[in-house]
């Protein structure tokens, strides 16, 4: 047992089994001019809250594992936005892991998003272009909600946007309609050989 003022001791308990113990009534606080060392020959370094199991780091086969232990509980990335605490990253334990972010993902030149476990789709940016590949069957694209359109548009060539053409959701089932807009042009052709005006 050490205390510095006579109250409050801090105690060092070994166990039959050599497991040490260090108890403290208040903060237990390392300061170490050099490293902090944690060297566990079984490989798991495990976190507890009053006894009970919370956390584990484990390390197997050279590869480390970060495991939160208790049923349905999320592990949460936070750090600090200009002064303001926020949450970046949240692993939705009761949602299989469901991966849920508080802003923008972000990704260089030629990094790729990659779904499917044979690499079925991808969408990427070379750096120049926009570009989404599908390596496994049909690519669809569906918008799901009741009498909503999927619009197509493009550059203007004046600095905007405008709509092209549109599929109609609020067409009646089985009488799909694909719109043009007022003045649209269809054309055939690299020379525009065949127009529909």
């Amino acid at each position: 047992s050490i205390t510095g003022d006579g109250s409050n001791a801090a105690t060092f308990t070994e166990s039959g089994s050599g497991t040490m113990t260090i108890a403290t009534a208040d903060d237990f606080i390392v300061d170490a001019t050099g490293d902090i060392v944690l060297d566990a020959a079984d490989n798991d370094v495990l976190f507890k809250d009053a006894g009970t199991h919370i956390g584990t780091i484990n390390m197997s086969s050279s590869n480390l594992t970060m495991e939160s232990s208790v049923s349905d509980k999320d592990i949460i990335f936070k750090g600090n936005d200009g002064g303001s605490n926020i949450t970046a990253l949240t692993l939705d334990m009761s949602d299989a892991g469901s991966a849920i972010f508080n802003h923008n993902i972000s990704l260089p030149d030629n990094g790729q998003v990659i779904f499917g476990a044979g690499t079925d789709l991808i969408i990427h940016s070379d750096g120049t272009n926009g570009i989404l590949d599908c390596y496994g069957g049909h690519l669809y694209l569906r918008q799901q909600t009741d009498d909503k359109d999927i619009i197509f548009q493009c550059d203007d060539g004046s600095g905007g946007v405008e709509t092209y053409f549109y599929l109609d959701g609020s067409a009646s089932s089985g009488n799909p309609r694909t719109i043009f807009p007022d003045n649209s042009k269809l054309n055939f052709g690299d020379g525009m050989d065949l127009q529909f005006l």
